[in-house]
């Protein structure tokens, strides 16, 4: 599904009381009429210490449709003033802004299925870990998948908060800290091919991912995934370039092809020394 570039006439309305403000920025669930039918989106904005964030999204879904992952129906950016938006906080513009947005699929988030409390003791925090790797190993195919894309995508941010588990598998969202995170400057991306970001499905794994077929499996879904690297790129060019400028897309496409040919993924499983 191509990205959808909607301005404010398609924003109908701000959803009460599901407004929240992280380290990575501001979210709420909101109407909007998305091509088609309207219907209830997340929307998220980032703040100015975070400028890349809004490409990185922009790719990350692209990225993931295109390596066949199932993603929300649709997803692109909106432009709206600031003022549309209850209890906004100050870095937020009241005139134009511009957020993420993607179709709410209502499939819960593994943290919400596993009805995850922060505070809870630690025999709970056991049982939740528990119950987290039950669930991704119910897809091992999938699950293999998804730590070799973030691998390739320098992804810094998934977690069971943004692994959505629907029937035969995982949706992805929320790519805004790829390509190592959301300050990245263009002409400087492409020599950072080869910087660590924790691969956090596969550190949640532990010893699951410490055995013999999941690191086969992985790095078998790796190899899959540089083969389809050039057809993803060449989407990822025409995407971007209805919004962004040509060295911004060129340094992600940069950063793409010069990561997949450095990592080393039978290695990093721990099969070569």
């Amino acid at each position: 599904m191509p990205l959808s570039l909607l301005t404010e006439e398609r924003f109908i309305a701000q959803q009460p009381m599901t407004n929240s403000e992280g380290d990575s920025g501001f979210t709420v669930i909101a109407e909007i009429d998305v091509p088609g039918a309207p219907c209830m989106c997340y929307l998220k904005f980032y703040p100015p210490g975070q400028p890349r964030a809004l490409i990185n999204e922009c790719a990350g879904y692209i990225l993931a449709e295109t390596f066949g992952f199932s993603v929300p129906k649709y997803g692109g950016l909106i432009t709206l003033p600031g003022r549309y938006l209850s209890n906004a906080p100050s870095w937020i513009p009241k005139t134009h802004t511009v957020g993420w947005f993607t179709t709410d699929t209502s499939h819960p988030s593994i943290k919400r299925s596993i009805n995850w409390v922060a505070s809870a003791g630690a025999g709970r925090q056991k049982r939740y870990h528990a119950k987290i790797i039950e669930i991704l190993t119910s897809y091992p195919s999938i699950t293999q998948k998804i730590v070799a894309f973030d691998e390739l995508i320098a992804n810094a941010d998934r977690n069971i908060g943004n692994l959505l588990v629907k029937a035969g598998g995982f949706e992805l969202i929320d790519h805004g800290l790829i390509f190592g995170g959301a300050d990245w400057k263009a002409p400087d991306l492409a020599n950072q091919f080869n910087l660590s970001t924790p691969n956090i499905v596969w550190q949640v794994l532990g010893a699951e991912a410490a055995k013999l077929p999941f690191k086969q499996g992985t790095i078998m879904a790796y190899t899959k995934l540089i083969i389809a690297l050039q057809t993803a790129v060449d989407e990822l060019d025409f995407e971007l370039s209805k919004v962004f400028g040509d060295q911004e897309i060129d340094a992600t496409k940069q950063f793409l092809i010069a990561r997949s040919t450095w990592i080393d993924m039978p290695q990093k499983m721990g099969l070569l020394v």
